[in-house]
């Protein structure tokens, strides 16, 4: 999937949040990494074994109600942006209800700006 695409599906699943039912753990690891590899513009690829553990722990974090906190809370913002964009991106794909009204904007923020990353590269 192109950074683009993966960018794309995030902002259609922001129409379809609300679902009572928690997603699959499966399905909350595959979006992370789908959105960690676009946001890392294919450094980090989502086959990767370390992300793939990675993807695991995040999944069973936001399972647990890690939505509820700011994802970025005590994270250097530069350092860890793919990581932070990821971690929004599924949040607010899976659990938006959850999310307070000022982490729902911007983890929106996030959204558009990586979708105009997305563009600006496919120029």
């Amino acid at each position: 999937m192109t950074p683009l695409a993966g960018a794309a599906a995030a902002l259609l699943a922001l129409t379809m949040a609300g679902c009572s039912a928690p997603p699959p753990r499966e399905k909350v690891a595959e979006r992370f990494r789908i959105e960690l590899e676009a946001a890392s513009d294919g450094l980090l690829k989502q086959d990767n074994p370390d992300v793939v553990g990675l993807s695991e722990d995040v999944a069973d974090n936001l399972l647990d109600g890690g939505c509820k906190i700011d994802p970025g809370l005590g994270l250097d913002p530069v350092e860890n942006a793919s990581y932070i964009y990821a971690v929004n991106s599924t949040c607010l794909m899976y659990f938006e209800s959850e999310m307070s009204e000022l982490q729902v904007e911007r983890g929106k923020q996030l959204l558009f700006e990586q979708i105009q990353h997305d563009l600006e590269g496919n120029q």
